[in-house]
């Protein structure tokens, strides 16, 4: 957001006592929203007003993008690509890319744009706000920005979607599969079922189910937050029970009854920071690899009896946030199998790991209603510190097709 322009100071040394008796909130609105800029005069005493001190948030601001579709959006020609198209509203550009052999561009309807296009098995729409150029808006850098997505789109036919989905990946090229993007987050309606999904380090697609369903011509309201804050935070939360947690399991000469591991504890370190966190999760790799082991021995120096054999997925030390966000959501997988084994234990799942997964993301949901919730199920994802990403929205036919699909509201900001 820019300073007090010359403009509206010029305005402002204009307003006249009538518009001092007015609601300054109308004022200020008609400001923001373009829709008055002839104002009259002697409303404030323009000496008090100093240089910065007003903000206007202009709607073209590209850290703050909200489209309802009221007013029509337009096709601005083809790109360099012939399968990617440019679209404006009078407050926002889009590109389009055309996925399948399409051949219906968007199409703007009162208060909604219909991204259904052909309806063709396979076929449908990548929509990235503002593009995806080097110098394109609306990009912005994981560890360093905070960032919102809030969206609502109908179906006709849900059980028509391979996918309709929304939120951001890293920029790169446009790709008609999303699940091809090194890095994704986003909410997906597959034929109806509202799901979670993500991608990292061109890894495997996570799913998750939020056990959400939307019905035939009803619309799905979403909203996506990334904050690292928030991850460091949760991930520090979820240290510090693993702390108590494990350590208290290996001193528990009930479920050890061959002997106390108290060789296994851990860093009793009180994490405050990336850096303890990171130490933390290191301890914990090198002294769960010994505990873990014991436990598969034919004659097991702790344990009751030899166990399954619960071992983490990775014991590379994290260096990143988004590292120890990913070691400590399988150390609780890991760690909260080993606990529960009544074979290697006398007892068994006495010290189990409660907390939330640690995530930078948050998510909320509502079906036909914009109020939104956190839905029953929800998942975990950090983006790599420094990826650069932008907003999307996908949708794609399957052979059942799924009729109109129509955008209703996009918000998008950088918080």
């Amino acid at each position: 957001m820019a300073a007090i322009s010359d403009k509206i100071k010029f305005l402002l040394n204009n307003l006249n006592e009538r518009a001092r008796k007015a609601a300054l909130g109308d004022v200020i609105a008609g400001i923001q929203d373009g829709s008055s800029l002839s104002l009259a005069d002697d409303a404030v005493d323009n000496d008090t007003v100093k240089d910065g001190s007003i903000k206007i948030q202009d709607k073209k601001d590209n850290d703050y993008v909200v489209e309802d579709f009221s007013r029509p959006v337009v096709k601005t020609g083809l790109l360099t690509d012939t399968n990617v198209r440019g679209f404006s509203s009078p407050d926002n550009s889009f590109q389009c890319y055309n996925i399948g052999s399409k051949t219906i561009d968007l199409l703007w309807q009162p208060n909604q744009l219909n991204i259904s296009g052909d309806q063709t098995n396979g076929e449908g729409s990548s929509i990235t706000v503002g593009g995806v150029g080097a110098s394109a808006p609306c990009q912005f850098t994981m560890g360093t920005d905070k960032v919102s997505i809030e969206c609502r789109v109908s179906v006709a036919d849900v059980d028509g979607t391979d996918d309709c989905l929304f939120g951001f990946r890293k920029l790169e090229a446009d790709n008609a599969d999303y699940e091809a993007y090194d890095e994704m987050v986003a909410i997906n309606s597959d034929q109806g079922q509202i799901n979670i999904e993500s991608i990292l380090n061109n890894g495997a697609t996570s799913v998750t189910n939020t056990t959400g369903d939307i019905i035939d011509g009803q619309y799905v309201s979403g909203k996506i937050i990334i904050d690292h804050t928030v991850g460091l935070s949760s991930a520090i939360t979820s240290a510090k029970e693993l702390i108590a947690s494990y350590n208290a399991h290996c001193i528990d000469t009930t479920d050890h009854t061959a002997g106390t591991a108290l060789v296994n504890t851990f860093n009793s370190l009180v994490p405050a920071s990336l850096a303890d966190l990171i130490a933390v999760i290191t301890d914990f790799q090198a002294k769960y690899l010994l505990h873990n082991a014991d436990a598969i021995l034919v004659t097991p120096l702790f344990h009751d009896a030899t166990g399954g054999g619960d071992s983490l997925s990775s014991y590379v030390n994290p260096t990143t946030l988004p590292e120890c966000i990913a070691q400590l959501i399988d150390i609780k997988t890991q760690y909260n199998a080993h606990d529960a084994d009544a074979v290697a234990h006398a007892v068994g799942s006495v010290y189990q790991l409660a907390a939330v997964s640690p995530s930078s993301c948050t998510f909320t949901t509502g079906i036909n209603t914009a109020t939104l919730t956190t839905p029953a199920t929800v998942a975990a994802f950090t983006f790599d510190d420094g990826e650069v990403v932008v907003p999307f929205i996908q949708f794609v036919h399957n052979a059942t097709l799924a009729g109109e699909v129509l955008l209703k509201y996009l918000k998008i900001e950088k918080l």
